[in-house]
């Protein structure tokens, strides 16, 4: 709520600065002149910015994946659960796209490179909180299932995962801080659709009405995901917020 004010304040400003200062349009297109281009050219827009989506959302749905794999293959093993967190840590301090160009190399340039590399920045914040959680599941609660006997797979479905649940949605939420991010640098490095790639041709041919459209698109894509993951936290953790 904290990012949506703060979107309309700065909307707000645009507009003042736009109309009470008459600044020429070259510099800074009134948001009129951006209303008019988006309902000019909403099919090219609406079809980079799915892209766009779907890129993001298949990078995080494949991090996701790959976490859970990872904290299944590890929650019953406390050495391999601290060796993994450090390793982990270390990669988040990389970002991920300055390998963009190694990828770009070796793959090339379509969506599928974008979708990787969004994966990969996703990846690590996830696996490495849903790792941290596993190691702080009560002891309790594994003294328990060893004494009713419960199969590996039902303690990580009833006991580990559940435990681990708040640690995983908090490494969710600072990946689709990243995603975003990820995949605009992946539309500037030889990209042929996406927001980003929109950008840099409204920049190319001095269009800026084409980058200010792409920008507002993006920015609110980014609080709309930010949006959809608290939602889906406060709904699966509904029982903390019933906490006294």
């Amino acid at each position: 709520m904290i990012l949506l004010y703060l979107f309309l304040g700065l909307a707000c400003l645009w507009g003042g600065l736009s109309f009470g200062l008459q600044i020429p349009e070259y510099f800074l297109p009134s948001p009129v002149n951006v209303g008019h281009y988006v309902m000019a050219n909403w099919q090219m827009l609406g079809r980079h910015t799915m892209l766009t989506m779907l890129e993001i959302g298949g990078g995080i749905l494949a991090a996701l994946g790959g976490a859970l794999v990872t904290g299944y293959w590890t929650h019953r093993s406390e050495k391999a659960q601290h060796g993994l967190i450090s390793f982990f840590l270390i990669m988040q301090a990389i970002p991920m796209f300055v390998l963009l160009p190694l990828f770009v190399l070796w793959i090339g340039a379509g969506g599928g490179t974008k979708v990787m590399v969004v994966a990969l920045s996703a990846y690590f914040p996830m696996a490495a909180s849903l790792i941290q959680g596993l190691s702080q599941c009560p002891q309790v609660y594994k003294d328990l299932a060893r004494t009713f006997h419960a199969k590996p797979r039902a303690q990580w479905i009833h006991i580990f995962l559940p435990s681990a649940m708040p640690h995983l949605l908090s490494g969710v939420r600072i990946a689709a801080v990243h995603a975003p991010v990820t995949v605009l640098a992946a539309d500037w490095i030889g990209s042929t659709n996406g927001l980003g790639y929109l950008i840099m041709l409204g920049h190319g041919r001095m269009q800026l009405d084409m980058m200010f459209a792409c920008i507002l698109i993006f920015v609110v894509l980014a609080l709309t995901l930010n949006g959809l993951v608290m939602a889906i936290q406060h709904w699966l953790l509904y029982w903390k917020a019933e906490q006294p």
